[in-house]
């Protein structure tokens, strides 16, 4: 009984399948093209500049409304219509605003500008001494600086020759040190092998003789 209801459940699924793929299909194209309506729709944020609203209007109005809307072609062609109005009137306050704005700009521009040309007139010999004065001092310290630091840098390269000219003669009287002792070692063992002492035994002579046995 069992296997014969799963084998009805089969049948009916595998029935309705080319409807429920139609249903999906469906959804996922209504759902995009929903997306795209709302796309439409989505205005740029309160705040943003004349140039970001004059390119999403000009997005808007590359906008086709072809056939591609499917049944929602009407409701896709009035936003399109509410948002180029909508943007358009957007773009319409903030270029004002901006203008409004860039004029004012200019004029505080203006006004700071003769008050500083005033100022200047009045200091500037002042300001020229103390400049001078400050490029001065400041040229003083970066040579007692450099002088400084060339001065450091020498004593580190003697105080570096001076260690590298101690580690070599040390090495060297290490090196002829034990040239010497072997050159001692190995008189000595010639010397007891023309006593008669056989190379084994005079060798171990010269090494305890070496090593102050």
């Amino acid at each position: 009984r069992k296997m014969l209801r799963a084998a009805l459940d089969d049948l009916r699924d595998e029935v309705r399948k080319p409807l429920t793929d139609w249903e999906n299909a469906e959804s996922e194209r209504k759902g995009k093209i929903e997306a795209r309506i709302e796309a439409m729709q989505r205005l740029p944020e309160v705040g943003s500049d004349a140039a970001a609203i004059g390119k999403h209007l000009k997005r808007l109005e590359a906008t086709e409304i072809d056939e591609s809307f499917g049944e929602y072609t009407a409701e896709a062609a009035i936003a399109r219509t509410h948002a180029i109005r909508e943007c358009q009137s957007r773009l319409d306050a903030q270029v004002k605003i901006e203008n409004d704005l860039r004029e004012l700009e200019q004029l505080r521009i203006k006004q700071a500008e003769q008050a500083q040309k005033d100022h200047e007139k009045e200091i500037a010999e002042h300001a020229a001494y103390i400049a001078t004065q400050k490029v001065e001092q400041e040229t003083k310290i970066k040579l007692d600086e450099a002088n400084a630091i060339i001065a450091e840098q020498k004593e580190k390269e003697r105080l570096e020759k001076e260690k590298k000219e101690k580690t070599e003669a040390e090495e060297n009287a290490r090196i002829a040190d034990a040239e010497y002792r072997q050159r001692v070692i190995e008189e000595t063992i010639q010397s007891f092998i023309d006593y008669g002492f056989d190379e084994g035994h005079s060798e171990q002579l010269a090494i305890d003789i070496e090593a102050g046995q």
